[in-house]
């Protein structure tokens, strides 16, 4: 995109910003890597890509303004709920927050260290040509942009990758110039380990080849379950908004996920247990291990969101238990059903047949209570 802008053709910068304005609608850091790559263009090329630079922004508010008035007059927000959700500190000190984040992204930045070394290898001995230098730029963005989420709890997945073709651009020809300076023998054992190197990352990716066939055990399963039979007006709350309301098509889906990240009201005022069970949702899904029980009763578990939950009295006098479904050997979703709301024998022995499945998928067995 850079080069188109450089170019000056109206075509060109055109096409640029209407990319950047479905970037910017795609996701919320489109918009900030729109202006990393307008504003480093602007510095190397100057004056004379003013007038593409123009076209290529009202192009971009063409498309973006108006997206933009919507989201606001609907949400109330200027950023996606998303962005606050995701971004909060809830109260952390900065320094053990930075020093935390630096722990989350070790994995990431262990495996890209070497390459990050042939770059700057490179960088150091050799002048750069301009769209490299925005590359840079916009490389140097997304990597930072991957320290904003407040906790990352799948470190070096989600929110590292963007940052990673980044590095690999430029890691290419560092390599490739590295290498030319070895020796013939020496070179073959150095891209034997740096190829042995670059596929690492397939191991992990091998020991959970299998996550679809258990989230469609699951997840997925239970989701099918709700549409099928749930009553017309159900709603459900739980913690994993991604494939169960996808599938269940239920009217009414309630966020108790302690970040808010579907929920503003969690998202901008903090969470509230009492607040979001008194909606009193038909079915509530809690994930967690099995309760220790006393008597008749189960003993919630001492802190987070599903402590709150299970705490709460609203949900003990209320709710029941029903099943269990399993995605992983240590990950189970507990669906308890509101005690007014009656379901067919078929219906929950479906239920029941579905949590089975989703539970032999994982091989182990379900968990019991009294």
């Amino acid at each position: 995109m850079s080069t188109c802008l450089a170019s000056r053709g109206v075509w060109w910068s055109l096409a640029t910003g209407a990319c950047f304005g479905l970037l910017a609608m795609t996701r919320p850091e489109g918009l900030l890597l729109a202006a990393v790559t307008w504003g480093t263009v602007a510095v190397l090329e100057g004056r004379g890509v003013r007038r593409s630079m123009l076209r290529s922004l009202l192009c971009f508010l063409i498309i973006y303004a108006p997206y933009f008035v919507w989201r606001y007059h609907f949400y109330g927000y200027l950023l996606p709920n998303s962005f606050y959700a995701k971004t909060a500190i809830h109260g952390e000190p900065l320094h053990w927050f930075l020093a935390r984040k630096l722990f989350e992204h070790g994995r990431f930045m262990q495996y890209v260290a070497p390459l990050v070394v042939a770059v700057a290898y490179v960088c150091a001995t050799r002048p750069l040509p301009k769209p490299a230098k925005t590359l840079l730029s916009v490389g140097s963005l997304a990597f930072a942009l991957a320290f904003l989420p407040y906790r990352q709890w799948m470190p070096g997945y989600r929110y590292d990758l963007p940052a990673a073709p980044f590095v690999l651009v430029f890691a290419a020809p560092a390599v490739t110039a590295l290498l030319s300076r070895l020796q013939r023998g020496w070179r073959v054992v150095a891209v034997a380990a740096t190829v042995l190197y670059l596929t690492f990352p397939i191991y992990p990716l091998m020991l959970h080849r299998d996550y679809y066939d258990r989230l469609a055990a699951g997840h997925i399963a239970f989701g099918k379950w709700l549409q099928r039979w749930a009553p017309a007006d159900a709603s459900l709350a739980g913690i994993d908004m991604g494939a169960i309301p996808y599938y269940s098509d239920l009217p009414h889906i309630v966020d108790i996920h302690p970040e808010g990240l579907l929920n503003p009201y969690t998202a901008h005022r903090g969470f509230d247990a009492q607040r979001l069970i008194s909606s009193r949702p038909s079915f509530v899904a809690l994930c967690h291990g099995p309760p220790r029980i006393v008597g008749d009763k189960e003993i919630p578990p001492p802190t987070g969101p599903t402590g709150e939950i299970w705490a709460s009295e609203v949900f003990q006098d209320e709710y029941h238990y029903i099943f269990t479904i399993c995605t992983s050997p240590t990950y189970n979703t507990r669906v308890y059903l509101r005690s007014d709301i009656s379901l067919s024998e078929q219906a929950l022995a479906a239920g029941c047949e579905v949590a089975r499945q989703s539970i032999d998928a994982n091989n182990r067995a379900l968990p019991t209570i009294g």
